[in-house]
């Protein structure tokens, strides 16, 4: 009997850690067990072609407030095609309406809650060994059914929820990752739980509603990670809500990682920011750069809100602890903010985004309230006056602090802050214009407010931009508030910025040089065409000093060249690595 286990994850590049740790668990099962992974970018038909082919006796499907919505349709035509298939449903979002989403398709056997893959087998064991497939739904005897726990599912008097199944021990769950699995999903982000449950209580967070934290023993976490590292897997990310909260156990997993570096790997870490100790900074700064990335949730800096919500981040600990990730120059840092927080009016958000974007983390993401069932927060929106939207992903729309119209103002924001920070491809555009207006703009929410009015007057009605077009956009915002004189200087550090990212076939559009590589070609015919005109180089004319120029907001001469290499590109921004040439 086939056992399909169906994944939808938002983006192909990502797995479903959940699939892989049920089928390695599935104990005398798991020789029938087949992952079938696919993203929600790919249409509804080519999905259902995928499950349908492997004409499965038992589908289960991941569930989250990313695919949930697929996942519904494709419920329904499963069954149609697949009759006598039993479709089982589990993950947080199934969890949380799982006794609407019963009743309103019958097409679902249930719903397995909690940890499953203790669950899973014994679920599993029922309808091979018990039952039949084919007799599923229709000579079922619940009270046989209602001894297993963790589950959910229909009965003739209604629905019936078991209780919930015991914490797992997570030494002895069996490693997911084998040689076929690596195989797999080679070149895809693999991400790994070494703990269950979170220490904190934020009100917003389905991990607060279970703050008994268990550890996979630091000795399985060593064998785990000798797997990775001997693989040489890009990317593993850690799922643990709080990777530091045991500052013992972290100091001894980072000199591991740092002893058996294989110039190669890469890990992904969600950490308290202001939990971070001095030892383990230092820690930390002997890594390779890019060897570390780290994920800091600040969520907001005004004090009350986080009361609200049962957060108190250290906040000048926090960013002092920042500035010194940031000064070591050794680690990607990822900052996190939350929009349509209990009692955060628009002033107080700015405030916030202010004084994080002040930090310059290499990413600061602007997300928004997400409204989740069986969350503190959930029980609590007449308090706080929170209207938010009744489909996935529950994003908020208003609170009593903030209105609706801001929050589309703060999408906006989003975007840009995602476009032209986040991406990377304008740093040094950005850094003049900051600059420069330190004297007279001192909000940074404010410049991307303006930004975004002209972007959006532009590209409009759902109009795609081209990175060109965006390049155009900057450099005429820019042009708007600077004297006449700087904008040569404007379009000479767009020039930089683009090939400072990618060797492109054709000159931008913008370029002041349209023979740059004929002056570059004159130039250093004698002494460094090799360097220059080798296929990983790209060399480009300049009559700035780029660095400087950024960096104090005025034009500041010098008439150089610099040499973009893309075979060396740095391993924190992945731009390419550039050497200049005075004239």
């Amino acid at each position: 009997m086939k056992i399909l286990l169906v994944a939808i994850n938002a983006k192909y590049i990502h797995t479903n850690p959940a699939v892989y740790l049920l089928r390695a668990n599935a104990g005398r099962f798991r020789k029938d067990v087949k992952i079938r992974e696919f993203t929600i970018n790919q249409s509804l038909d080519d999905i259902l072609q995928g499950i349908v082919e492997e004409k499965p006796a038992f589908i289960g499907f991941s569930c989250y407030i990313w695919n949930i919505d697929m996942v519904k349709q494709l419920i329904r035509e499963c069954k149609k095609l697949l009759p006598d298939t039993l479709l089982w449903l589990g993950g947080p979002e199934a969890e949380a309406g799982a006794e609407s989403l019963l009743l309103e398709y019958p097409q679902v056997g249930g719903v397995m809650y909690g940890e499953g893959e203790k669950t899973l087998p014994k679920l599993l064991g029922y309808f091979l060994e018990i039952h039949t497939f084919k007799t599923c739904g229709k000579n079922v005897k619940y009270k046989e059914l209602q001894d297993i726990p963790g589950i959910i599912f229909r009965t003739e008097d209604g629905v019936l929820r078991t209780s919930p199944a015991k914490p797992v021990n997570l030494d002895k769950l069996v490693f997911p990752y084998d040689e076929e699995v690596l195989e797999q999903t080679r070149g895809k982000i693999l991400y790994y739980e070494s703990s269950r449950g979170c220490p904190f209580h934020c009100s917003y967070c389905l991990s607060s509603e279970d703050n008994y934290v268990r550890f996979r023993s630091v000795d399985k976490v060593k064998e785990d990670l000798k797997v990775f590292l001997d693989a040489k897997i890009p990317q593993v990310k850690f799922v643990d809500r709080t990777f530091n909260c045991n500052h013992a156990r972290m100091t001894e997993l980072l000199q591991f990682m740092l002893e058996q570096d294989n110039g190669v790997t890469n890990f992904h870490f969600e950490i308290g920011g202001d939990l971070l100790t001095e030892d383990e900074l230092a820690l930390l700064g002997q890594f390779r750069p890019g060897a570390v990335q780290l994920e800091i949730g600040v969520q907001t800096t005004n004090p009350e809100v986080m009361e609200r919500i049962g957060r108190m981040n250290k906040k000048a600990t926090l960013f002092a602890n920042v500035r010194a990730l940031l000064q070591s120059a050794k680690q990607h840092v990822h900052l996190d903010l939350i929009a349509g927080l209990p009692g955060e009016d628009m002033q107080s958000f700015i405030r916030s985004f202010d004084e994080v974007y002040s930090l310059h983390p290499h990413q600061l993401q602007l997300g928004f309230l997400k409204v989740l069932g069986n969350t503190r927060i959930s029980r609590e929106t007449e308090m706080y006056g929170i209207k938010y939207r009744e489909y996935p992903p529950y994003e908020v729309l208003e609170t009593d602090a903030i209105s609706y119209r801001e929050l589309l103002e703060l999408k906006q924001v989003e975007e840009m802050v995602e476009i032209y920070y986040n991406s990377g491809q304008f740093t040094e555009e950005l850094r003049f214009a900051e600059n420069y207006l330190d004297n007279q703009m001192h909000s940074r929410y404010m410049f991307y407010s303006n930004l975004a009015k002209r972007y959006f007057s532009r590209f409009n009605n759902g109009m795609q931009s081209s990175r060109m077009a965006r390049y155009e956009v900057l450099i005429e915002y820019i042009k708007s508030f600077t004297e006449d004189e700087l904008h040569d200087a404007v379009v000479q550090l767009a020039v930089y910025d683009c090939y400072a990212r990618e060797r492109k076939k054709a000159r931008p559009s913008f370029s002041l040089h349209n023979d740059g590589e004929r002056i570059v070609k004159n130039l250093l015919r004698e002494n460094d065409a090799a360097v220059v005109y080798s296929s990983e180089n790209h060399a480009e004319y300049f009559t700035i000093d780029i660095k400087k120029t950024a960096e104090t907001g005025t034009a500041a001469f010098r008439e150089n060249i610099a040499i973009f290499n893309y075979g060396k590109r740095s391993p924190i921004t992945d731009n390419a690595m550039v050497m200049f040439y005075d004239l």
